[in-house]
């Protein structure tokens, strides 16, 4: 099946001349919906605004890309062997697009990861509010932003077009209302979205753990009153 490019190569010129740079653009043929995978036990926390955190896998975590990706600079060949097992076993094959990528070096492919979507824990080194004391779980005050995949992949896949990709595999809900079929194949990258603020401004520390025993470092966000 083949797929039209059109949407997003618009929306891909229309950001590079609101940014006021000059930046060439390319693409690759790909045959693939995930063009990466990577395996990640630790995650980072960097913050977004005040009421968004993102979750990142660690610098040390391993990537495996595509042979499209890697023969456009992206990557490494090395892992090549392993992301063909990993498309085969989930059934991420036969698609024809083409991705893009600009000269800066951003690549606007899927990435996600080797395992299905770890247990996430955000917690706060001081009290959030009188429900929230130190140490003790938020998971009931954010709700956990994701992009799943597996309906999009293997025999039985729904049908979907390169430029509705981002609305039809994006995700929000609190943690525990996700279906296995929705935690089985998601993005390496998950967002942390708090419906509630602190009972008070100022400086918070929080942690995220994942799978029950990885650490993230801490991450230091300030609420204005």
């Amino acid at each position: 099946m083949r797929h039209n490019k059109l949407f997003i190569v618009l929306a891909l010129l229309f950001m590079c001349a609101c940014s006021g740079k000059d930046y060439n653009l390319y693409e690759y043929a790909s045959t693939h919906l995930i063009d990466e995978y990577v395996e990640a036990t630790t995650f980072k926390l960097d913050k977004i605004d005040d009421n968004l955190l993102i979750m990142k896998p660690a610098d040390n975590s391993k990537s495996y890309v595509s042979q499209e990706l890697a023969k456009a600079g992206y990557g490494s060949q090395a892992g090549v062997s392993k992301f063909n097992a990993m498309a085969a076993q989930n059934g991420d094959e036969g698609f024809e697009w083409n991705i893009m990528y600009d000269s800066n070096g951003k690549y606007f492919h899927y990435s996600a990861l080797t395992e299905s979507m770890p247990t996430i824990e955000l917690t706060c080194s001081t009290d959030f509010d009188a429900s929230h004391p130190a140490g003790t779980s938020l998971m009931d005050v954010v709700k956990v932003q994701i992009y799943s995949f597996a309906q999009f992949l293997g025999e039985n896949r729904d049908e979907i077009f390169y430029f509705e990709i981002s609305d039809k595999v994006r995700i929000t809900k609190r943690y525990a209302d996700f279906t296995d079929e929705e935690k089985a194949i998601v993005g390496s990258t998950f967002y942390l979205v708090f419906e509630k603020t602190p009972a008070v401004a100022g400086d918070y520390e929080f942690t995220v753990t994942t799978a029950g025993k990885y650490k993230s470092e801490p991450l230091k966000v300030h609420f204005a009153e």
